[in-house]
């Protein structure tokens, strides 16, 4: 019952605190109609990162295990963005031409995906390695 207590308060905590600083970002490059798609994305990546490591958690109660996961996590959501990025110019630079142009609209969505993001999935790692160590140092104690 604690490992689903502490993986909620994970999930809580980083996607109220990764939401707010994506908010923040949103004012800051006065965002429109594709702030409704940023936030539903960084639902989605909250979610998927919370089953991602709680699961690695209550299967392997290890902090290198979980730091590995997270690190893998940090990875593949980089390279995906990284992806679509790269599909959207290819696309839009065929079609106009102009990639400085085509690039310049994208950094701001793509600040506003990309550090919300990794903070909610650095929060989440930080709060089970520290429930993975204490754990640890309970069983050692007891022994």
């Amino acid at each position: 019952m604690r490992t689903l207590g502490t993986i909620l308060a994970a999930v809580i905590v980083s996607g109220f605190v990764a939401g707010m600083l994506q908010v923040q970002l949103g004012i800051f490059f006065n965002a429109q109609e594709e702030f409704i798609a940023v936030m539903m994305g960084q639902t989605i990546l909250v979610l998927v990162a919370a089953a991602v490591l709680g699961a690695t958690f209550a299967v392997t109660w290890s902090s290198r295990a979980i730091s590995r996961a997270a690190a893998a996590t940090i990875a593949l959501f980089i390279a995906a963005l990284v992806t679509l990025e790269a599909l959207a110019l290819t696309t839009s630079a065929h079609a106009t031409g102009q990639l400085p142009s085509a690039l310049s609209k994208d950094v701001p969505i793509l600040v506003e995906i990309g550090v919300p993001g990794v903070l909610a999935i650095f929060i989440q790692w930080w709060l089970l390695r520290q429930y993975a160590n204490r754990r640890a140092r309970r069983a050692t104690a007891a022994a």
